[in-house]
């Protein structure tokens, strides 16, 4: 019997040691709810490097920045809703996301710095 896990609602105070520790072991996950979360770039790349089949990724309102955005770009193809709002995502990860995720359907980046040029 398989213990696979495919959506998860990140805890809002879990550390990132938590959330990276947690994707370590859930690379089935497809769905991660984490907006207004402790999520940041190191546990973001982390889901990244392990959860390579993810759909939709909400990280809203949490301290991820283009660096991290772009690794989930390149490592999660099959995206197909990403919510970044109140983040601090540039053009840059945006090009990199319409580059690489040609599944994408949702994209939130109100209240960002991305402009009409990336999208």
């Amino acid at each position: 019997e398989s213990n696979m896990q495919l959506v998860w609602r990140v805890p809002t105070f879990a550390s990132c040691e938590v959330i990276a520790g947690h994707v370590d072991e859930a690379s089935e996950l497809l769905i991660v709810f984490a907006r207004g979360t402790q999520m940041n770039n190191a546990c973001t790349e982390a889901l990244a490097r392990h959860c390579l089949h993810l759909r939709f990724l909400e990280v809203g309102c949490t301290s991820v920045t283009d660096a991290s955005i772009t690794a989930v770009a390149q490592s999660c193809s099959q995206l197909q809703h990403l919510g970044l709002e109140k983040t601090k995502v540039t053009d840059q990860s945006i090009t990199a996301v319409a580059k690489q995720c040609s599944q994408l359907q949702h994209l939130d980046v109100t209240w960002t710095n991305v402009t009409d040029d990336s999208i």
